[in-house]
């Protein structure tokens, strides 16, 4: 073995289990790197403790605990020799079974010295067990002096995995009385080798077991797992790429089949037909073991990275869902046969005729496979340099960067951002217009043609929309929504492609501003020139002439003044060209400036830190001698009083704090005590007339004297109120279609599609709102622009009060929902920031309760006024807060926002009383990060930071559900409701009845939101809906097929009264609560407008819609469709949204930036 061998290995024999008289009976050698493992050892030598379960036997006992060892090791033993078998149990202790497993290893010697061993043994039945670290110069002397094999060879070592064989193998020999070749041993091996071992290894051994095994625990070391783990990434790199491969075929192969079937090549049935379906099947089925595998390779990599024994550890809920949701996308194929169902639709082409047409299976089963590409974005992933290179990761790890596919994209966005785009745009293009084509082809001959399909995708796309060709069915009109998004996505990414491609870099920018330089030079002197010439003319034409020419002069005038002008022009031209070639300079020179503030801030921490430091020593030497202060006056006073001959006295002397009490039964000292007593009281007064405190010392009493009163919460619930009064005029405005449908319809003689827009166009203004309300609390403050809604409100009103023309109606109704979209934007975002956490669910959901009040008003009041009179209504209802603004402050995050402490301060203490102590607070408020107003980049940046994703993921996704959950076009069309449910109670009743349910749970959820939390009510809310909304699609359903179920009208009204409790007491309120609640500051206003402006968006679908799919599927399908977005409601709850009661902000921001692996564990 030659000295650079990685081994650096030694031969260790150890020592004769008997007695020092037989020598020659010893283990065979052991090659042991230097210090590579630690042994719990049991012998007869001197240096080692003895184990032995008799008087007749000796054993080595080894327990494997080589997972200490050294990265670049593996550790391999031969149990290859007589007398070896399992630990006796027996006499080990307790606490060394659980910790691992442990093997005796018998040394092997002849039947005559076994023999002799036995006899002359005389091991004590228990001995001392120890662990020893061995190294090189400790087992190499006890080898020397015991052991005379230095030299024996040594077998081939197997790894310590096949050590349960090998000692089950080696137990059967002796018990069978077959000996063993003496050549036997334990060796440490380099990791180089391990994989000739492996291969060599026999197939039986070396197999893991888990914890519950009752064999030995194997648990390979750095290196190994390393290996292993480069295997994992090369071999799930090529089953994505099969997979990829796989799934490609199959969707080429469905091309194929669905067009030659289309053109009439065969049919449906014939041998074609079904054998390429069956080469469809079998990739899929292929597809979907190579999806089982990769995952399973992930869960190896699982285990790798975090030194997990049990796959189960891996298989969390997110990976449970993410492997059934690939499965189930990649499962769906068309299936051999000529199986067809009819297609019912409403041609727009034909004069809005019912076109029925027999359709195969085949068409919905094929549009779902290309979903599969969702695995070109894996493959991109794992063949990316990103990804595969180990320094990148390294710096990602080091950066905290997470290299997944949106990490990729964002890399080739800004690499080649056009190809990304060209590929993707082409590739959409395509593929929706094939599956347009196989949607419409059926129903309308001009969609049969393919590039009809591509023409109608292409304007689409690009947003033109000429109208000469529309899609008929729903699955047509779905592609066209979803190609005009893509269409806009592309085309602002296009946008910002183009302009980042403009842009000049800093070369080019200092080329330019040199050439500009140049030419405004120029320009100013003849600017100059030409104001020199027209002033040497005007002179010459006045004073060197006899007769002056008034004409000529008034020329000359008017040049001078353009020339003047133009001379200003140029200066200002280069000012401004000046300042653009000085930011770049500006920046740098301001970087060395903050790297120099914050070197001297650096220093002076240091220097501070010293005197401190100096402070705390002189500080504890004064204690010290403070604390012999007491001694030495007592044997002072010892001293006095054996040197007098005065009645001798007790001086007892205590020090705490600030209180000294002197004891004394000298009446000559007297005097002394009521003067210590005298400065005590006027350095700390003391309490009168409280005989509880009489023992107390005055610090203590003083504490007890400052107690802090309970903060008011009057100016808190004036403010809620004041606020909760606009959301009474959003909800009036909510309800305002539902009571004044026909007497609209009637007295301006519009069609039920017009009314539909007077409904819709609400929602579609609050979008608008939404998006714009977010830069406008940042810029004017939360009260002023919930004061521009109110304002807005009264303009709103009082169009529709005087309103003439259904257009009138429509641009009223566009600005309420401006107004409704600005205000429930900036009202939750408001509240949330001046309410006290402990109280902020109860006052946060007045607001709500308001609302609710707007809407029974606008039910009571529609039921007997005209709908002009009920616009006056809401006229009314708008001006209280126009009057109470001036009652209430603006929000002190905004104001520390804006870096204004008095301001903070003032409105602060407003809000929390007088007495109240808000030091802390309002620290925490300028500790935070200052909001501002970022670009448009910016806003994005943001917004797409890690910490970002999750509260605007939990933010849109219960804006989406509370919409989706059908409340809304059930508050716009209730009357519509109850009269298609043919129930004998009143319409009008009905509806006041549901404006009252949802105005009183209301106030149940405000008195249950900070006892039971915001879960737990969300939980209620999706049950209870998910109920109401099955029993009434029921309903609908036994209606529609004409079942006698008249005597059972009231189930519609009772089913909506709990449907309307159930939403009011959770999905209702809490949305728009944790909307002020989850958003860090410096994002809230951009967040916030961002989940307003899709709330408003989902509920435009949802109004706009409701009477669509009534005509397309009945009330019983619609009633089930919002049963089935319930259902996920409550899955979505469960797994994202967390529970924020009695949470301050700051907390819930910590809660919400929880990263795996942080010492905090968040519990939703």
């Amino acid at each position: 073995m030659s000295s650079q061998d990685e081994t650096a290995s030694l031969l260790v024999g150890g020592p004769p289990l008997t007695t020092a008289s037989s020598p020659a009976n010893c283990s065979k050698p052991v090659l042991m790197r230097q210090e590579c493992t630690t042994f719990l050892v049991s012998s007869h030598h001197p240096q080692l403790s003895v184990f032995s379960d008799s008087e007749e036997d000796g054993s080595l006992c080894l327990e494997e605990n080589s997972t200490r060892s050294v990265p670049d090791i593996e550790l391999h033993c031969r149990l290859d020799v007589k007398g070896c078998k399992q630990n006796l149990l027996t006499n080990i202790p307790t606490r060394n079974r659980s910790s691992s497993n442990a093997f005796q290893l018998a040394p092997h010697t002849s039947p005559r010295g076994a023999l002799e061993q036995r006899r002359t043994s005389q091991t004590p039945t228990s001995a001392l067990k120890i662990v020893r670290s061995v190294s090189r110069e400790s087992v190499r002397s006890a080898h020397h002096c015991t052991c005379p094999c230095l030299n024996a060879p040594l077998r081939k070592p197997v790894s310590t995995l096949s050590i349960p064989g090998a000692v089950k193998n080696t137990s059967r020999d002796s018990t069978s009385g077959r000996v063993q070749p003496e050549e036997s041993g334990v060796a440490l091996v380099s990791h180089t080798e391990y994989p000739r071992f492996m291969e060599e290894r026999p197939i039986g051994s070396g197999v893991y077991k888990g914890p519950s095994s009752g064999s030995l625990k194997h648990k390979p070391n750095v290196g190994y797992r390393l290996g292993r783990r480069k295997a994992l990434f090369e071999k799930r790199k090529r089953i994505s790429d099969y997979a990829l491969v796989m799934g490609m075929f199959g969707i080429i192969i469905m091309v194929i089949e669905n067009e030659l079937s289309s053109a009439g090549v065969y049919r449906k049935d014939e041998f074609y037909s079904i054998a390429l379906k069956t080469l469809i099947s079998v990739s899929t089925v292929i597809l979907l073991g190579l999806i089982v595998a990769y995952h399973a390779l992930e869960v190896q990599l699982f285990m790798i990275d975090n030194c997990a024994d049990d796959w189960r550890i891996a298989m969390t809920w997110q990976r449970i869902g993410q492997i059934s949701m690939e499965l189930a996308i990649c499962a769906v194929h068309p299936i051999p046969g000529n199986n067809q169902f009819v297609w019912t639709t409403k041609l727009a082409n034909k004069n809005g005729g019912i076109g029925k047409k027999c359709v195969p299976y085949d068409v919905p089963l094929s549009l779902p496979m290309f979903l599969r590409l969702y695995l070109i974005c894996r493959v991109m992933l794992l063949h990316s340099k990103l990804f595969t290179d180990a320094s990148s990761r390294s710096i990602g790890a080091l950066n905290r960067i997470n290299f997944n596919t949106r990490f990729v994209l964002k890399t080739l966005m800004t690499i080649c951002p056009g190809t990304v785009l060209l590929v993707f745009m082409v590739s959409l293009w395509i593929i929706a217009s094939w599956t347009l084509r196989q949607c419409e082809r059926f129903h309308d001959e001009e969609h049969a043609n393919l590039l009809n399909a591509m023409w109608l995708i292409a304007i689409t796309f690009l947003s033109v929309g000429f109208g000469d060709i529309v899609p008929n069915t729903y699955c047509g009109r779905g592609i066209a929504v979803s190609t005009g998004i893509m269409g806009a996505g592309c085309t602002a990414l296009l946008v910002a492609v183009v302009s980042r491609k403009l842009e000049l870099t800093r070369a080019e920018k200092h080329v330019h501003n040199f050439m500009m330089d140049t030419q405004l030079t120029k320009r100013l002197k003849n600017a100059a020139a030409n104001v020199l010439r027209e002033t040497w003319l005007i002179y010459k034409h006045t004073r060197l002439v006899k007769r002056v020419n008034p004409g000529r002069v008034r020329t000359h005038q008017r040049k001078f003044l353009l020339a003047i002008y133009a001379l200003r022009k140029v200066k200002m031209d280069q000012r401004k060209l000046m300042d653009n070639a000085n930011t770049i300079t500006d920046m740098a020179k301001t970087q060395n400036t903050v790297y120099e503030i914050v070197s001297d801030m650096s220093t002076r921490q240091d220097t501070l830190e010293d005197r401190l430091a100096t402070v705390e020593d002189k500080l504890v030497t004064l204690q010290e001698q403070l604390d012999l202060l007491p001694d030495l006056i007592a044997t002072r006073i010892q001293a006095q009083e054996s040197s007098s001959s005065a009645r001798p006295s007790v001086y007892t002397i205590t020090s705490k704090g600030t209180d000294l009490h002197i004891s004394t039964y000298r009446k000559k000292d007297a005097e002394i005590e009521d003067a210590i007593n005298t400065i005590t009281s006027d350095a700390v007064p003391r309490p009168q007339n409280d005989e509880r405190e009489g023992n107390l010392s005055p610090t203590i009493k003083i504490c007890n004297k400052m107690v802090l009163k309970k903060p008011r919460l009057f100016n808190q619930i004036i403010t809620a109120i004041s606020i909760a009064c606009v959301d009474a005029v959003t909800g009036f405005i909510s309800a305002y279609t539902a009571p004044v449908t026909e007497s609209i319809k009637m007295e301006l003689s519009i069609s039920s599609e017009q009314f539909s827009w007077i409904g819709g166009l609400v929602p579609l203004g609050a979008l608008l709102g939404g998006l714009v309300g977010g830069q406008l609390i940042n810029f004017f403050g939360r009260k002023r622009t919930i004061l521009i809604a109110d304002v807005l409100f009264l303009i709103c009103w009082g169009c529709i009060a005087v309103a003439t023309s259904v257009e009138f109606l429509f641009v009223a109704r566009t600005i309420s929902g401006f107004a409704v979209g600005i205000a429930s934007l900036a009202m939750p975002i408001y509240l949330g920031e001046t309410i006290e956490p402990k109280v902020r669910g109860t006052l946060g959901l007045l607001p709500t309760a308001f609302g609710n009040i707007g809407i029974l008003l606008c039910f009571l009041v529609g039921t007997y006024a005209s709908w002009r009179t009920l616009a006056w209504c809401g006229v009314a209802l708008a001006l209280p807060f126009l009057f109470m603004v001036f009652l209430i402050p603006e929000t002190p995050r905004w104001y520390a926002s804006r870096n204004k402490e008095q301001e903070a301060y003032d409105a602060l203490q407003w809000l929390r009383g007088s007495e109240a102590d808000i030091q802390e607070e309002l620290s925490s408020l300028f500790n935070k990060d200052k909001e501002t107003t970022p670009g448009a980049c910016r806003i994005v940046k943001e917004l797409c930071e890690q910490a970002h994703i999750k509260p605007l993921i939990i933010a849109l996704g219960l804006m989406f559900f509370q919409q989706f959950s059908g409340i809304t076009a059930v508050i716009y069309y209730a009357t519509d409701i109850f009269h298609m449910s043919g129930s004998a109670i009143d319409k009008n009743l009905s509806t006041i009845i549901i404006g009252l349910v949802n105005f009183v749970s209301t106030f149940i959820a405000s008195v249950l939101i900070d006892r039971v939390g915001r879960k737990i009510l969300l939980y209620i809310s999706s049950i209870s809906m998910i109920i109401t909304l099955a029993t009434l699609g029921a309903y609908f359903y036994l209606l529609h097929r004409e079942y006698p179920i008249t005597e059972y009208g009231w189930v519609p009204l009772f089913s909506f009264i709990v449907y309307v409790l159930g939403f009011s007491l959770g999905f209702g309120p809490i949305p728009w609560l944790m909307l002020g609640e989850i958003f860090p500051v410096r994002i809230k206003g951009v967040a916030a407008s961002v989940a307003t402006a899709f709330h408003w968006a989902c509920t435009f679908v949802v109004t706009k819609c409701f009477v669509n799919i009534i005509e397309g599927v009945g009330p019983y399908g619609t009633f089930w469709i919002f049963g089935i977005m319930c259902i996920a409601s409550v899955v979505f709850v469960a797994l994202l949204v967390p529970e924020t009661k009695n949470k301050s902000l700051n907390e819930i921001e910590a809660l919400l930036n929880v990263r795996k692996g942080d010492p905090y564990v968040f519990k939703p």
